[in-house]
């Protein structure tokens, strides 16, 4: 193994960065490491198989007295009425502790903190426009998506219309039609995008009692079709291939319950033809990761940020943990508190390519202290 030095004016700062080329163990290395990726997937793919108890499905569904409630509004079409539980409380992960009911870990994808209007499914996906994390409400947060949501405050959902205040800027928007711009916008929005006479966000927290507006635009995913070498036709699907979409919803956060979910109903307003985002999503280089987390996760950050910030970069991560970890043999362990994330494909000097494994370290009081990355040789 050796270190790339080339990359350490790079990546200085406050981030540790430890960089390894796979030499001799260029084989060997990527193959261990896609056996052990086999195995956890495998294990994923299972459980997600599964199908849910009645208990779950309790856990995820409206309760019947909610569901009378709002009988007469859910005769309407383009209506709805679901559960949004947390992120994190009932999710699979692969280090699921031993002495946890099996019925809190929901075989979904997302463990029901996700949500798509047009699909009406929790199952997480390129189709997923509404998540709960660290007690907000996040639109926009796929790599190929774009959220714009408002609150507006005790307003039945009733009365509202496409020329309803907030409503009409959202009508009237056009979304980006290639990356870089919707790059651009995906940033204004982190901070707060001005309309004709209000600022939308990504997100905003979730308030009961309380009404929102989100224009929720999912880009089409589509393959190409190739020559095949006897010159036929071949069609390669997209990894998240979905045909997209783009609505207007207007939804009511109706209640909170005590494990922190909520109970929304909701209204589709408008839907519009979905389109796919010309150009090619660029990988992003080493540089541009460690400015990214320095000015979106910067020292200091809390776990929920942290967390808040992978979620919505799209960036895979496993949840906070804290465990014990020994520097040698002759040393008492110390506490490690740590969220691991991983980032593949990225892009280095002279062509070179890595895949990152990212460990961010945080003090007793769950607050960032430093951010190690690890680069591997592709």
């Amino acid at each position: 193994m050796a270190t790339f030095s080339f990359f350490k004016p790079l990546l200085q700062g406050p981030l540790t960065v430890i960089l390894f080329a796979i030499l001799l163990l260029e084989v060997a290395g990527p193959l261990t490491q896609t056996a052990q990726g086999s195995v956890q997937s495998r294990r994923r793919s299972s459980f997600f198989n599964k199908k849910m108890t009645e208990r779950q499905k309790q856990i995820l569904s409206p309760s019947a007295e909610d569901m009378n409630e709002f009988a007469h509004f859910l005769r309407q079409s383009d209506t709805g009425l679901f559960r949004l539980l947390p992120k994190g409380k009932y999710e699979f992960t692969n280090t699921v502790s031993a002495d946890r009911d099996p019925d809190t870990i929901l075989p979904i994808r997302g463990g029901g903190a996700f949500y798509s209007f047009t699909e009406k499914t929790h199952r997480y996906g390129p189709w997923s426009e509404i998540v709960l994390l660290d007690g907000h409400i996040r639109v926009g947060f796929t790599r190929e998506s774009l959220g714009l949501l408002a609150a507006l405050g005790d307003a039945p959902l009733e009365s509202l219309t496409l020329q309803s205040p907030r409503v009409r800027f959202l009508a009237e928007y056009k979304p980006p039609d290639n990356y870089g711009d919707a790059l651009v916008q995906r940033k204004q929005l982190l901070q707060g995008m001005k309309g004709k006479d209000f600022t939308y966000y990504s997100a905003y927290p979730a308030i009961p009692n309380s009404t929102y507006i989100v224009r929720s635009v999912s880009y089409k995913k589509e393959g190409r079709i190739e020559l095949g070498r006897l010159g036929q036709s071949i069609y390669r699907s997209h990894p998240a291939e979905y045909r997209g979409a783009d609505v207007i919803v207007a939804f009511r956060i109706v209640r909170r319950d005590a494990d922190d979910s909520l109970i929304i109903l909701w209204k589709k307003l408008r839907k519009f033809r979905s389109q796919k985002l010309k150009g090619e999503l660029r990988n992003p280089s080493l540089e541009e990761i460690k400015e990214t987390i320095e000015s979106e996760a910067p020292i200091g950050s809390t776990v929920s940020q942290v967390t808040a910030f992978l979620t919505f970069r799209g960036i895979s991560h496993s949840h906070f943990t804290e465990k014990q970890e020994s520097v040698d043999e002759d040393s008492a362990s110390i506490s490690k508190r740590i969220i691991n994330a991983s980032i593949s494909r990225v892009r280095g000097k002279r062509g070179a390519r890595y895949n990152l494994h990212i460990r961010f370290l945080f003090d007793e009081d769950r607050k960032l202290v430093d951010c190690e990355i690890e680069a591997i040789a592709r």
